[in-house]
């Protein structure tokens, strides 16, 4: 006779912040709330203190929301989120000043050609040819414009796509309350200690006393690991000297004009400034080294170019960049609470996501779920390895010649697969795409175009399209592309009219 197999039923999620709300509201809405409990402890910790003020996410979030039966309009109309077609990035390269790093298409391949490898062609021949002169999504940023994709396949305006800037704070009120109307309940204590025994975590105990219980734990505490830190085996993996600059100083600043689609990474002496509007307010953070600024100084240089009143005290924090084995025992720990990274490209919202639908994929089905736990650290850590080699290409590639941090972190790194990457690329313009990349070939392939890398040989398949037809074909691209948006709204009237319901899905 079989043993009856028991299913972990109880769900104990700690953590105040965006990482708790996209936890609770994701396993409220997949697990049946008759047979399964969702318990959110919404302590005020920092748990989003490596995320900032504002958010700026990846295209993956339309993915999650729609998953999930988060109406984007109403996030937007109640001030949580705008759009982002990219991100403009400056002073990373000598050889371009400028570039932008859009989401979508860059022009369109040719008899299976990457359009990269096509520019490439051009250039040779001595044409000024520009990526981000045929992506929608980055006429759209530069031009102030903005409208949803088109939903016909035929459109060129079908060809990009967009994420999310969220105000942190209004956007995990929005989910918590989403969260605790699919049943979920939230609880607001501050968290004490953590029950432990024979490996796993039994019980929270909360500062006023209140004991939680459950079968599953998911730590969305942020860096602090409060869960994960308390279990034998889930020490941080420090990643300390890997990357040059180990303090951020953060503000929220308020805002009356429109926000502009995109975000800014500007680097500069320092260190680098990411500023990213959304709807009231702009978040701005500032990424610095402790052994040539001291957090007043650096304050004063992140304030010193923000025009409006600040929403609250700047804060300063030390980027303690890392990783850990993130399931262990019972305890699923997602976000900081798993991994450290900057916050360029986005990447820290997209291991938070990324870990949230990977743990919906694998709720385990039993209490031993030492498969499921295993099979989510392959995946998790594997895509964290990965994003730590996207945060350390910038700095690898950077052009910034005569500056201390700057000269130091363009030394070719240990990292095998990252130094594989870019040696292929410099040779021909290809891109291996391994397990866990968080960005595309063509993605890639504007990062390495916009730090002005270029590739030694030219592709012998785009060298066997006749140049009359390359040059033609990409003029009335550009053309099309022109056309396609001229008669689109500007981003503050796209706004304004989803504010009154009148903006087309």
């Amino acid at each position: 006779m079989t043993a009856e197999v028991r299913q972990p039923t109880r769900y104990v999620i700690a953590g105040g912040g965006i990482a708790g709300a996209m936890a609770g509201v994701a396993v409220a809405t997949r697990l049946p709330t008759g047979s399964h409990s969702v318990t959110v402890l919404r302590d005020g910790g920092d748990a989003d203190a490596s995320f900032g003020p504002v958010v700026a996410t990846r295209p993956g979030i339309r993915r999650f929301h729609a998953d999930l039966g988060v109406d984007e309009d109403a996030l937007i109309r109640g001030g949580a989120a705008s759009f982002t077609l990219g991100t403009a990035y400056s002073g990373w390269s000598a050889v371009r000043p400028t570039y932008f790093l859009p989401y979508g298409d860059a022009g369109a391949s040719i008899e299976g050609v990457p359009f990269h490898l096509l520019a490439a062609r051009l250039r040779t021949e001595g044409e000024k040819v520009a990526l981000a002169d045929y992506s929608i999504a980055a006429m759209l940023a530069q031009s102030g414009r903005f409208a949803r994709p088109s939903d016909d396949p035929r459109s060129v305006l079908s060809t990009f796509t967009y994420g999310l800037h969220l105000h942190a704070a209004a956007y995990a009120d929005a989910l918590f309350g989403l969260a605790r109307r699919r049943g979920a309940t939230i609880v607001r204590d501050a968290l004490g200690s953590v029950e432990v025994a024979n490996g796993r975590i039994e019980a929270l105990h909360l500062a006023r006393g209140e004991r939680l219980v459950g079968d599953v734990f998911i730590d969305a505490t942020g860096a602090r690991g409060a869960l994960a830190g308390s279990l034998r085996g889930a020490d941080l993996e420090s990643c300390a000297g890997l990357f040059p600059f180990d303090r951020t100083a953060s503000a929220a600043i308020r805002a009356s004009a429109p926000p502009a689609a995109y975000a800014h990474a500007a680097a500069r002496s320092e260190g680098w400034r990411l500023t990213i509007p959304a709807a009231g307010i702009v978040g701005e953070s500032f990424a610095y080294s402790s052994q040539l600024l001291s957090p007043d100084q650096a304050e004063r240089l992140l304030l010193a170019d923000c025009a409006g009143d600040l929403v609250s005290p700047p804060r300063d924090e030390a980027v303690k960049a890392g990783k850990r084995a993130p399931w262990n025992g019972n305890c699923v720990a997602i976000g900081a609470a798993a991994a450290v990274v900057e916050p360029l490209h986005s990447m820290p919202f997209s291991l938070l996501q990324n870990g949230v639908e990977r743990l919906l994929r694998l709720l385990p089905a039993s209490m031993e779920m030492q498969a499921e736990a295993n099979e989510y650290n392959r995946a998790t850590v594997e895509e964290i390895d990965r994003a730590r080699d996207l945060a350390l290409l910038p700095y690898r590639l950077n052009g910034r010649a005569g500056e201390q941090s700057w000269d130091g972190a363009r030394q070719p790194s240990r990292n095998e697969k990252l130094e594989r990457k870019i040696d292929l690329y410099r040779s021909r313009g290809r891109v291996p795409l391994l397990d866990g990349d968080l960005l595309d070939e063509a993605e890639w392939a504007a990062l390495f175009d916009g730090h002005g890398i270029t590739a030694a040989r030219t592709d012998a398949l785009a060298e066997a399209i006749p140049l009359e037809r390359l040059t033609s074909q990409l003029a009335r691209m550009r053309q099309v592309m022109i056309q396609a948006i001229s008669h689109l709204p500007s981003h503050g009237d796209y706004l304004r009219q989803l504010a009154r319901g009148a903006a087309a899905a």
